[in-house]
């Protein structure tokens, strides 16, 4: 079983290797030297996350791991999950972009000929002050 004190002193080496933790779960060090969790199922393996001040800890792998190991008991996929997950949200973003966008082409479509006419008849109006102006001076 690893500990935070055993994690940190691994170093890169040429090639990729694993340190193993516990109930499948292991570390991977890359020749860049960056560290992430996995999960070795037996059909598939699920990463957990990475290492280090902008991944996740020991601990929080860890629960990951147990989350992970209860879905496969319940007959869930965690990978699969996982990315159902990741395209709901970019399937949600989606639906908001093209939503907004086409209620920002809905209201042109409305009310860019409104516009237009509007200001037309303001012209025109103009056009008749100015005409009607031009009389009373000459009277």
């Amino acid at each position: 079983m690893l500990a935070n004190a055993a994690i940190k002193p691994l170093k890169q080496q040429s090639k990729m290797y694993k340190v193993a933790d516990r109930d499948g779960m292991y570390v991977r060090i890359m020749p860049s030297g960056a560290m992430s969790f996995r999960l070795n199922g037996q059909r598939e393996t699920v990463y957990l996350g990475k290492y280090g001040r902008n991944g996740i800890s020991l601990a929080r792998a860890r629960e990951l791991c147990i989350d992970a190991r209860r879905a496969v008991s319940e007959g869930r996929s965690p990978a699969i999950e996982k990315r159902r997950l990741k395209e709901a949200k970019s399937f949600g973003e989606f639906g908001e972009k093209w939503l907004g966008d086409r209620i920002v082409a809905f209201y042109a479509d409305i009310l860019d000929p409104c516009c237009e006419a509007w200001n037309e008849l303001i012209a025109r109006a103009w056009t008749i002050m100015s005409l009607a102006r031009r009389d009373w001076a000459y009277r």
